[in-house]
């Protein structure tokens, strides 16, 4: 494609002062404004220059100009210019590459420009490299989350479009009729491969694409006679139809294994001299081809060898110099690279964890060594995030100071994350992806205070910590994401568990009933035996300890009314039970103005803890004295007492398996709303229980 910015991969040379740089080396050149008759005429006052090395040079009254070149540039290397004048846009060389000449004193480089809006960018060579750049761009630029490797070709097309002064239709009729001719003459496999893809029709795409790299490769292999030159440039055409092919199976996600033979293909007839920037393309995708096979494979050796993979092949793309030409190329390898580190730091042995973490913070960091925020702010938040996310991890397996440290990074990057404005354009921030920030941060937070110990640090995180874990709860529901849904209850359990322990009086109490609450409600959506099962059973647990010790030592800090007191009974009842100590409730039960309402509970807390302690003889006689209260009481009488506490402890305690459908039926029956429907649900509950 004909374009008035674009770039191609260059090698990095030293930078030394201008002057002294420009009286070694110059790139000689005339640019040339091309009229509608085909005549020329010199272009005065444009700006020349190669991307991302500075030092633009001005043409004069003769559309000459002098711009310096980089001692890393020999003769016969490829080097792009930009070139820029009002009202007019590059037309050749195409897409700006040139060869730099073998004589820099007598060559004479020659450029030419048309007329914004010129027909001539609409010809059918014009509209083929404006759709094999569009597809270049797409590879090159971050992809979304619902499609990993998505052909975004309109956005490029419009903003071409709009660039060199068409309309969106405009630009789209030709590409249409373009597509329409291929496709009727058939006469190019490789035209047809980028036909098909620019409808979308990714099979067609890949075997078109595949056909033509066969045949080409076919006469690379029958050219032996022919010049080094003439065999590297049908080699970059081979590649170019194999990257077309990769890029054709990823996008459905179904052939991932074929995208990854396609690329290796690609990569057999290119090097590192000939096309730096396909090469550093080529090895990019191929990463993301074997990331993505690895994100869909079990955990295992087979996983972690696609990752591992992913990782050597995002390291060999950046072995040749793209920041300063290919800045998104640049950003998206090492943002995926990182993403990659991090997955095999989850997912190694924990003897290798931390230092394929270091590699990933290493790796966002060279990723965010280029601004995109005002271009992409979705990429520049979710950078953000992979360098939160890989510190945190990190920073959870690091102990002492530094491992503080790392922490305190992660909460810096993530409060970036969850800062980075959107631009005026379709972006907005995405409303899952905020609650995952806010999740992650909280375990940033909460991590530092739990490290903190005691104190108001301490407290003060974990007061952070539960505003942004409620903050993600605001999005994620129970229905929607139970996994997050639960995570972020069981992290908002341990945040009130840590404030309630700095707390007192009715402050204390509150904190530490809200801490049992939500690990409860995290325990209901978690499959038990998880090791995130098993976690938030602790939490509970250990609430449930620290609540205790407020009923048991100072009683005045239990308050009046009757529910509370009952959650002061049930914590203080289980909290023991599971320290182990056995829970005599009889003294409660003798006592001769025992409420019934109290009563009620405390005998089905009993009936609970002999099945839990595998006694099962009490428990008729409870039953039947439960039955005596409730007969005892007017028609009218429903029972106060919560028992979501109970609930909690029935679910997930192991030693309550067999009898676990029973208690809950028991349960059940104590909610009616009168005092014969009660009755009769213990009656069937009498009958129905056998001993386990």
């Amino acid at each position: 494609m004909r374009t008035q910015l674009v770039t191609l991969v260059t090698l990095l040379g030293l930078f030394m002062s201008g002057a002294a740089l420009a009286e070694q080396r110059v790139l000689r050149g005339q640019v040339l404004l091309v009229e509608k008759n085909e005549e020329t005429r010199p272009a005065a006052g444009a700006q020349v220059e190669l991307p991302g090395y500075g030092n633009p040079a001005r043409t004069d009254s003769s559309g000459s100009f002098r711009l310096f070149l980089p001692d890393a540039f020999k003769a016969g290397d490829s080097v792009t210019l930009s070139v820029r004048l009002k009202g007019y846009r590059l037309w050749s060389p195409q897409e700006g590459r040139t060869l730099v000449p073998k004589s820099l004193e007598t060559q004479v480089l020659e450029v030419r420009l048309l007329p914004a809006g010129s027909r001539k960018f609409l010809s059918d060579e014009g509209i083929e490299q404006l759709l094999r750049a569009a597809m270049d761009s797409a590879r090159n630029q971050p992809p979304s989350r619902a499609n990993p490797q998505n052909a975004g070709l309109s956005r490029y097309l419009a903003d071409w479009a709009h660039q060199y002064g068409f309309s969106a239709q405009q630009v789209k009729a030709e590409v249409d009729r373009w597509i329409a001719e291929v496709e009727k003459k058939q006469d190019d496999e490789s035209r047809m491969a980028v036909a098909a893809f620019a409808r979308k029709d990714f099979q067609a795409a890949a075997r078109h694409a595949g056909a033509s790299a066969e045949r080409k490769r076919q006469r690379f292999e029958e050219w032996v006679q022919k010049t080094e030159a003439e065999k590297q440039r049908l080699g970059d055409e081979v590649a170019r139809d194999y990257q077309i092919q990769g890029d054709a199976y990823i996008q459905e996600l179904k052939h991932l294994d074929k995208a990854v033979q396609a690329y290796e293909q690609a990569a057999k007839y290119v090097s590192k001299q000939s096309d730096p920037h396909l090469w550093a393309s080529l090895w990019s995708n191929l990463g993301l081809a074997h990331g993505l096979l690895g994100a869909r494979t079990q955990a295992g050796t087979g996983k972690l060898e696609h990752l591992e993979a992913a990782a050597v092949a995002y390291r060999r793309a950046m072995e040749v110099p793209i920041r300063e030409q290919h800045p998104m190329l640049w950003v998206v390898t090492y943002s995926n690279l990182s993403h990659t580190l991090l997955g095999l730091g989850r997912q190694s042995p924990e003897n290798r964890q931390a230092e394929w973490l270091k590699q990933a913070v290493e790796a966002s960091r060279l990723a965010l060594q280029v601004d995109v925020r005002a271009t992409y702010p979705t990429l520049a938040e979710r950078m953000q995030e992979g360098l939160g996310t890989a510190l945190l991890e990190l920073g959870r397996r690091t102990e002492g100071k530094a491992g503080l440290a790392l922490l305190e990074q992660a909460e810096e990057a993530l409060q970036l994350a969850l800062a980075t404005p959107m631009c005026h354009c379709e972006e907005k921030k995405d409303p899952k992806n905020q609650a995952e920030l806010h999740h992650l941060l909280g375990g940033a937070l909460l991590e530092q205070g739990m490290r903190a110990g005691s104190g108001e640090e301490a407290l003060r995180h974990a007061v952070q910590a539960e505003k942004e874990f409620r903050s993600a709860l605001s999005y994620f529901t129970r229905e929607r994401h139970p996994e997050s849904w639960a995570a972020n209850q069981n992290n908002l359990g341990v945040a009130l568990l840590h404030q309630g322990r700095h707390a007192q009086g009715a402050a204390r109490f509150s904190l530490l009933t809200g801490a049992v609450d939500a690990s409860c409600l995290a325990l209901s959506s978690m499959p038990r035996g998880t090791h995130e099962w098993f976690e938030a059973w602790e939490n509970v647990h250990q609430a449930l300890r620290e609540h205790a010790k407020s009923f048991s030592k100072q009683s005045s800090e239990v308050p009046e009314d009757f529910a509370l007191q009952a959650r002061s009974v049930d914590v203080w009842v289980l909290a023991t039970y599971l320290d182990g100590i056995r829970v005599s409730l009889d003294p409660l039960l003798r006592k001769s103005h025992t409420p019934p309402q109290l009563e009620v509970g405390l005998r089905v807390l009993s009936i609970t803890l002999a099945l839990s302690s595998r006694d099962p003889e009490s428990v008729p006689g409870e039953l039947d004295a439960l039955r005596a209260v409730i007969a005892a009481q007017p028609p009218d009488f429903k029972v106060s007492w919560d028992f979501s506490l109970l609930r909690c402890f029935i679910q997930n305690q192991d030693r309550l398996d067999s009898s676990r459908d029973w208690l809950r039926t028991l349960l059940h029956a104590l909610q009616a709303d009168r005092r014969d429907a009660i009755f009769e649900g213990l009656y069937n509950a009498r009958v129905s229980f056998r001993t386990p």
